[in-house]
């Protein structure tokens, strides 16, 4: 029954658990041919056991596609959700939120403590935005992606955002605040990869933490000195070849 599900949805199964299920089927098999030699041994409890334990064994190590700390959803497959967004044609908007100072948090608070803090910030911020996917990219770098969005809700979301990370989160018996730089990117028709749409939303960031400012909206203007900028780095490698 399990292989016949597994033929019939296999293109939508993880695969991890498509490995799983390959290391079970030569132990069904091996258990199947010791009962036919041994009839009068009931080798089903046994094999359910073995079966347990594979599955067990493989979903000890990492899980492709989730932070191995927090729990979420990796870069990995932030470029992915990102690419079936724009396929949809449809408006969407991401948020990119960048801890800052977190070495601070790290002396304050040790090593392990900081790390249960940017636990319980990710289990937040997953719980804040129940409506969204939640990443996380890499470091103290966090990505909400927000389907269907239109200026007015992609605002509300923004608030929101601000709202939930200036009142801090509560841990190790005490409300934690951390320093934050929010970049907010709403798409549009011109999206076409899901490369370029991040790499506009790193400028804006870059530019955010220069200036200091805590949130950031990109536009059309940012984008304009994203690409001068871009023009006038090839320009200067072009000269120095």
């Amino acid at each position: 029954c399990v292989t016949v599900c597994y033929l019939r949805n296999r293109k939508y199964v993880d695969r991890s658990l498509s490995h799983a299920l390959l290391q079970t089927f030569p132990v069904g098999v091996l258990c199947i041919v010791l009962q036919r030699m041994y009839v009068d041994i009931m080798l089903n409890s046994f094999l359910l056991s073995l079966v347990a334990l594979v599955l067990f064994l493989n979903f000890q190590g990492p899980r492709p596609g989730v932070h191995s700390l927090t729990k979420l959803n990796d870069r990995i497959r932030f470029f992915k959700s990102v690419k079936v967004q724009i396929a949809t044609a449809k408006p969407f908007q991401v948020l990119l939120i960048q801890v800052r100072h977190f070495s601070e948090v790290n002396r304050r608070f040790g090593y392990m403590a900081a790390d249960e803090i940017l636990y319980q910030f990710a289990f937040s911020l997953e719980r804040q935005f129940p409506q969204a996917s939640a990443f996380h990219m890499n470091g103290t770098e966090f990505t909400l992606i927000l389907p269907s969005a239109t200026e007015i809700s992609s605002q509300a979301n923004a608030r929101i955002l601000l709202d939930f990370l200036d009142g801090g989160i509560f841990c190790l018996h005490q409300q934690v605040h951390l320093s934050y730089n929010v970049v907010d990117y709403l798409s549009s028709s011109q999206d076409h990869k899901a490369g370029e749409l991040y790499e506009k939303m790193a400028y804006a960031l870059r530019l955010a933490r220069r200036q200091d400012l805590p949130y950031l909206r990109y536009t059309q203007n940012i984008g304009s000195q994203m690409l001068r900028r871009q023009y006038l780095a090839d320009r200067l490698q072009t000269i120095d070849q």
